[in-house]
């Protein structure tokens, strides 16, 4: 019974993760003006989207920010981690000293700051060889996940899991394929070109409309 429990805890690690990714992603770095996640990293993550091509490269001539995941980010996504995972804990009725959690998911917050700033670094070409991983599928995966992040705007923006999917999923935010339809509506973004679109449809990337 100890080591199904032990299982169920590794499991609610990785969901933790995952459920702290999406909700750090969606309502800190994703903030509006005025808004707690503005106050904590200000504009950081929003500048680095105006800073992305199309094809996910950066834009020349400008200094990027937001590539890397900082103190900040490490701490949220610790706390959140450990949150979730006492909760899991405390349902399954696993005894877990709140010294070991705590260690747990400061190791765990850690480990997602490591995998965030290798990935995402490599997820914007930073280092020439995004060609040759694309023949690696699981890194291909997990670049198109980032790729319709960035492509898909407004209100149908997903895809906040960067590292470790499944909230995603659980909460309906999944995209693998761009749709701008409403956004273009009320919106004169380059991505709404003719132009844009064809050269989207020349890097590989899906268009959910026909």
């Amino acid at each position: 019974m100890y080591y199904i429990k032990l299982i169920f805890v590794v499991i609610s690690m990785l969901l933790s993760l995952s459920i702290g990714e999406w909700l750090m992603h969606k309502y800190i770095m994703h903030n509006t003006e005025g808004s707690f996640g503005r106050f904590i990293l200000g504009e950081q993550h929003i500048i680095h989207h105006n800073q992305v091509n199309s094809d996910m490269t950066l834009k020349e001539g400008e200094e990027h920010i937001g590539l890397y995941f900082g103190v900040w980010e490490t701490f949220w996504i610790s706390v959140a981690i450990m949150v979730i995972q006492r909760i899991i804990m405390y349902i399954i009725n696993f005894d877990c000293k709140i010294t070991y959690s705590f260690g747990i998911s400061l190791a765990g917050g850690l480990f997602y700051k490591f995998m965030w700033d290798y990935l995402h670094y490599s997820f914007h070409d930073l280092t020439d060889n995004l060609e040759i991983n694309k023949l690696n599928p699981y890194f291909y995966w997990w670049f198109k996940n980032h790729a319709y992040h960035h492509l898909v705007k407004g209100e149908a923006k997903g895809n906040y899991n960067i590292i470790v999917p499944g909230a995603d999923f659980l909460f309906g935010t999944y995209r693998s394929c761009v749709t701008n339809k409403e956004y273009c509506k009320e919106n004169d973004n380059e991505i709404c070109s003719i132009e844009e679109s064809n050269r989207l449809l020349n890097h590989g990337f899906n268009f959910c409309e026909k």
